[in-house]
């Protein structure tokens, strides 16, 4: 992949001798993650998103605070508890363990699915809004700084579009607020 975008940054300038001199050969790069956590939208995303996670946590809470209980009653009573009340305190600090890990589990899965839907639409209006602001702007390359696949060595902080990318989009008229998906 690197191997491939080197070669095609290699071969590019070769390409564009061809075409009018006039032509600035234009590259920028941009944080996509940093443009989508940056933006207004991106922003409302994660107050919605840590609404949710705290929501799921007093759930969570509560479930730690009933095992706790339990846990206490057996330190406190177990010498003087017969063993069968041990044995069913036993078994119920069990099953409650295995629902906590189980109920984390699942609130771990719903939340990063949550921000998925969260943040798909913003960062479409991200690559949307690069898009035209390329087309705009005759860049002829735009990279995405954020992924770690790119091979990129070195950029200067002036090809670096991100705070203009954040800008545009915050200036773009979002979407109507039905929209955005619903709290569960």
């Amino acid at each position: 992949m690197v191997r491939g975008l080197l070669a095609v940054l290699l071969l590019l300038p070769a390409s564009l001798q061809a075409q009018d001199t006039a032509n600035a050969f234009k590259i920028g790069v941009v944080n996509v993650v940093g443009a989508v956590e940056g933006s207004d939208a991106g922003q409302a995303a994660a107050i919605q998103w840590n609404e949710r996670a705290n929501e799921r946590g007093s759930d969570l809470q509560s479930k730690q605070d009933e095992l706790r209980g339990a846990q206490a009653r057996l330190q406190a009573d177990g010498s003087g508890m017969t063993e069968s009340a041990l044995l069913l305190l036993n078994r119920d600090i069990e099953r409650m363990t295995t629902d906590l890990n189980r109920m984390n589990e699942d609130i771990q899965i719903e939340l990063d699915e949550y921000r998925q839907l969260l943040l798909l639409p913003v960062a479409q209006r991200v690559d949307d809004t690069i898009q035209k602001y390329a087309k705009d702007n005759a860049f002829t390359l735009v990279l995405d700084v954020s992924k770690p696949d790119v091979g990129l060595a070195f950029a200067n902080e002036a090809a670096n579009v991100t705070e203009d990318i954040i800008e545009l989009m915050n200036t773009v008229v979002p979407p109507p607020p039905g929209d955005a998906p619903p709290p569960d």
